[in-house]
């Protein structure tokens, strides 16, 4: 992958980029390649995302659950989901769904610990 650095010494032998950002990834330095897979993921969301509001909208839906889903990201693409009770997070506010997972099996339980323990004992399962 290109670094932002690698382009401006080399302009001629780069083709065109782009440079994806957020609020929150402001020291990236990722360029995309020919076949973007961060592009590809944006626009898929960015597709499914007008349709689902296009709809919303012509069938004159008022569910809040169906408008809810056009800010979620599909939890079938991640091999694990953490869930973070909402009196422990420092900013409770900025939580824009409560958690809750409808999919999938809780692989442990218990409180909280200051113990760091990068491994799981038989009866965590």
């Amino acid at each position: 992958m290109l670094t932002r650095k690698g382009y401006e010494e080399n302009k001629q032998n780069v083709n065109a980029a782009m440079f994806l950002a957020t609020a929150y990834d402001k020291a990236s330095k990722a360029w995309t390649r020919f076949s973007p897979n961060e592009l590809k993921r944006l626009v898929a969301y960015a597709r499914s995302s007008a349709n689902l509001l296009n709809k919303l909208i012509l069938q004159d839906q008022i569910d809040s659950y169906k408008w809810e889903c056009l800010l979620r990201t599909p939890l079938n693409n991640y091999d694990a989901v953490i869930l973070l009770h909402r009196d422990k997070l420092p900013y409770p506010q900025r939580l824009l769904f409560p958690s809750e997972l409808n999919q999938g099996k809780h692989v442990a339980r218990g409180n909280a610990s200051k113990v760091f323990q990068p491994f799981m004992s038989p009866g965590d399962f």
